[in-house]
């Protein structure tokens, strides 16, 4: 239970971010691609958004197959699903 003010941290696991595949006008972030790391089965994607806050995003390649790896310095959106994020007290 949260109280009126409560500070709180919503932390999002980087397998359940997209990119570029927004899901809803709520819960898309853009950003800029600083980082790319291709690990075979996975790409892994360091962003960074405005205000600087940084997010690591990670897709199986099996699933962006059908379309281009974005690169550094792309513009990129970063989305999620409502039921990805989760709330964590202090």
């Amino acid at each position: 239970k949260f109280t009126n003010g409560q500070q709180v941290t919503v932390a999002v696991r980087p397998e359940k971010l997209r990119l570029n595949n927004p899901v809803n006008e709520d819960n898309n972030l853009k950003g800029h691609v600083e980082e790319v790391i291709y690990i075979g089965t996975d790409t892994h994607y360091g962003v960074r958004f405005t205000g600087g806050h940084k997010a690591r995003i990670r897709e199986q390649n099996v699933t962006v197959a059908q379309k281009s790896l974005a690169k550094t310095g792309d513009e990129v959106t970063m989305s999620f699903t409502h039921t990805s994020p989760r709330i964590l007290t202090e």
